[in-house]
């Protein structure tokens, strides 16, 4: 139910702008400051299993969509085991998945390159 003088859209986009100033206000303040070269490095050597607190907090920020309106990174799998390409999804219902031409060779490396996507797509959206 909306509220009074107001449409159900109205409201959902007011819910959607303090939503994404949140998002803008977490990463500015308490996430991007945690992203060092060291904690790069940590990650490319290491990008599934246990990592350092500072590491778990930017990769669930990051994991947990905080940028809805833009196109959604996702592994494909070329070859079972032995291929990958990064896809982007567009979020819209019946449209493809674009798959990048890059192929990798082991899921670590391209976990690690979309952990490095999903970080620059994140500073151009809300700055560093």
């Amino acid at each position: 139910m909306s509220a009074p003088g107001g449409t159900m859209r109205t409201d959902l986009a007011k819910q959607n702008a303090i939503t994404l100033e949140t998002k803008r206000h977490m990463w500015r303040e308490r996430i991007a400051p945690l992203i060092t070269d060291e904690l790069i490095e940590e990650h490319r050597r290491n990008p599934i299993g246990l990592h350092s607190a500072a590491l778990d907090a930017v990769l669930y920020f990051v994991r947990s969509d905080p940028t809805p309106h833009l196109l959604r990174l996702v592994v494909i799998i070329v070859t079972p085991a032995q291929e990958w390409a990064i896809g982007e999804h567009s979020r819209q219902k019946g449209v493809p998945i674009l798959v990048r031409p890059a192929i990798y060779t082991s899921i670590e490396e391209i976990e690690h390159a979309i952990f490095l996507e999903r970080l620059r797509i994140v500073r151009q959206e809300f700055g560093s």
